[in-house]
């Protein structure tokens, strides 16, 4: 994946992305400055986004599509092209009206996303209305069939159910059904499968593949699973400290990591360790949030690699090896390490 200048320009209108951010900076608050943010998704294509914890992930998915408000949150520069339209800048109703048909999302925790005093026909039915499928009897059929494409078993009993009374995988269908209700061209699921088990997982993420490959769209996929990513994902992209610091294709970044971050991160995880070899950890603690962005690396403290000029200027996210692009002023020595 090349950084959204490089990939929107020159392609035939079938590959230039869907969805593109370049330069894109955004804040919440005083407190948390994000960016600079450089992706692009093109149809049929898939992204993920992975991390740690607290490394600005759902803020970006937020921003994405154009819920950054809801916490405080505004665009402050660079720019968000989606579908064709900047939108950085937007009106709330610009993003209403892209939410309609546009973009599907799938937010965090989602599993508790359903009203538990509302059946699962109310929440599919106030969703078609504001689609403006006007005609209730149109809106229930269409109902049935978005709970039968996410593959849901007996749809007309689900219809009549409770959150409470579905399980988490049955759940996590219905609010994809809710994210697909507009035909969206991009889906953006912010760890779609958390709380499930490993099962439900496969499932779960084999439907929105198949969703994916029926309806050509782009989908956004944050994680903080590599097996998630290395099973279903085109490109990756990873984040820390706010900012994407390595993005690829995904089997490229994870298997010839060339950033420290990226292979500590692979190190770190039980799944992709082979058997027997040791466990890592990353050493020390996340910066906090005002400190991100103070003219040196982010990583640099908890960073094997670090020179004295982790210390002296911040690395641009640059294309350094292939069709990688790193934000690291070691790239070369991480990727022959």
């Amino acid at each position: 994946m090349s950084t959204a200048h490089e990939t929107a320009a020159g392609l035939p209108e079938s590959s230039v992305p869907l969805l593109v951010a370049s330069g894109l900076r955004f804040r919440v608050g005083d407190a948390v400055a994000i960016g600079p943010i450089d992706l692009a998704v093109s149809a049929g294509q898939s992204l993920g986004i992975v991390g740690e914890t607290g490394s600005g992930k759902s803020l970006l998915c937020r921003t994405l599509v154009g819920m950054l408000d809801g916490v405080g949150g505004a665009i402050d520069s660079g720019s968000l092209v989606i579908g064709g339209t900047e939108l950085a800048g937007a009106s709330s109703r610009a993003w209403v009206d892209l939410r309609r048909s546009v973009i599907g999302f799938v937010p965090q925790a989602s599993l508790s996303g359903l009203n538990p005093v509302r059946r699962v026909s109310a929440h599919l039915d106030e969703t078609l209305r504001v689609q403006g499928v006007d005609d209730r009897a149109a809106r229930r059929a269409r109902s049935l069939e978005l709970l039968r494409e996410v593959r849901m078993r007996d749809p007309e009993r689900v219809l009549r159910s409770y959150g409470h009374e579905l399980s988490g995988g049955m759940r996590q269908r219905v609010m994809l059904a809710l994210a697909l209700a507009g035909d969206p061209r991009i889906l953006v699921a912010d760890e779609p499968t958390t709380a499930l088990d490993a099962t439900v997982q496969r499932e779960v993420l084999n439907l929105v593949k198949d969703v994916q490959r029926e309806r050509n769209m782009a989908v956004v996929t944050v994680s903080h699973d590599m097996r998630v990513v290395r099973r279903t994902c085109d490109f990756v992209a990873v984040m820390y400290a706010g900012r994407v610091i390595e993005a690829g294709p995904a089997d490229q970044v994870l298997s010839r990591p060339s950033h420290p971050y990226t292979r500590a991160l692979l190190a770190a995880d039980p799944a992709l360790v082979p058997r027997g070899a040791p466990l890592s950890a990353i050493p020390g603690s996340p910066r906090q949030p005002h400190a991100w962005r103070d003219g040196t690396c982010s990583f640099m403290e908890r960073c094997a690699f670090s020179t004295d000029i982790c210390g002296q200027a911040e690395p641009d996210l640059e294309q350094r090896l292939g069709d990688q692009s790193v934000a690291c002023h070691h790239a070369q020595e991480v990727a022959r390490a």
